[in-house]
């Protein structure tokens, strides 16, 4: 998603931190990322015929910083994440879709996670921004609030794991996004098992199963699954202007590498698809489009923190 469930947990994370009671786990922090996708389109609600095509290239970069102050109870943690897409659109007699250039949005989150008790699960909640970042004339913005916690398997008044030398972690999070003209609530729950062995399962609906493998000194990440990651774009062409609204499913395998700690390389790739809404200002539909599953890479570099 734009800026994931998974990013909200790392920015909690990270402010627990600085509470010196963080979470005993692998958690990424700041990070910069390219991918790129070219697939066959299918757009409904315009005059578009024959073929279509989307190309697109995604940039990404985000931010994670905690305030080292402790503040009303709690910590707080800034969050900001940028995201800019060339699309080319090829749509026969349409020049709506196809004039949409670069997208982009930045996004800018501030997080409260009050001061833990003991064995009581780790609650955060806060609210943050998305503008345009590439347009004259600025389309109205998207806010969105959320309250969350991510409870290790030590706090759960059950255990969800095979052995006891396994560690789990159970996710939980509601989220309100207010579109200009319409609003969308979006609910996360996810479950994580790490084995002694150095396997893994990582899920989480609505965002990812994953499968993988990790070495005992997390240098090296190998794992395979599906995600699915929202996108959110203001957009004004001749279509009209406001925010084009959807997300990503894709099918893929990855590698992590570090290169100097908590530096890592990361490498994926697989079959990607997108469906896409676009509202207007008063969220009436426009258009909507999906393309089919087609080859898709991506290339990160990222930050990983062990907090044990």
């Amino acid at each position: 998603m734009t800026a994931s469930f998974s990013r909200l947990l790392v920015a909690a994370t990270l402010a627990s931190l600085a509470s010196q009671t963080a979470f005993a786990k692998m958690t990424s922090g700041p990070y910069v990322g390219v991918e790129g996708s070219s697939a066959p389109l299918d757009v409904h609600g315009t005059s578009s015929e024959g073929d279509s095509k989307l190309a697109h290239q995604r940039y990404e970069a985000g931010l994670v910083a905690p305030v080292p102050e402790s503040l009303l109870g709690g910590l707080f943690v800034i969050k900001g994440d940028a995201f800019v897409e060339k699309r080319a659109v090829t749509a026969a007699g349409d020049a709506a879709l196809a004039d949409l250039g670069k997208p982009g949005v930045a996004a800018v989150d501030l997080i409260y996670l009050p001061h833990p008790m003991e064995g009581a699960p780790r609650v955060f909640l806060g609210g943050g921004r998305y503008g345009a970042v590439t347009f004259k004339d600025q389309v109205p913005p998207m806010s969105e609030y959320f309250i969350g916690t991510d409870i290790a398997d030590v706090d759960m008044p059950f255990h969800l794991r095979l052995s006891p030398s396994d560690r789990t972690w159970t996710s939980l999070l509601v989220r309100m996004r207010h579109f200009p003209g319409f609003d969308k609530w979006l609910y996360y729950a996810g479950y994580r098992l790490e084995r002694a062995s150095g396997w893994f399962f990582d899920a989480a609906y609505p965002s990812h199963v994953l499968l993988g493998f990790k070495t005992y000194d997390d240098a090296w990440s190998l794992y395979a699954g599906q995600r699915w990651v929202s996108r959110e774009y203001p957009f004004k062409t001749e279509l009209g202007e406001g925010w084009m609204d959807g997300y990503t499913s894709t099918r893929l395998v990855g590698v992590r590498r570090v290169l100097v700690a908590p530096v890592y390389l990361s490498l994926e790739a697989g079959l990607q698809s997108e469906f896409m809404r676009f509202a207007g200002r008063h969220g009436e539909e426009l258009a909507v489009t999906q393309t089919r599953y087609a080859p898709w890479a991506r290339l990160g570099i990222e930050t990983w923190f062990n907090f044990e």
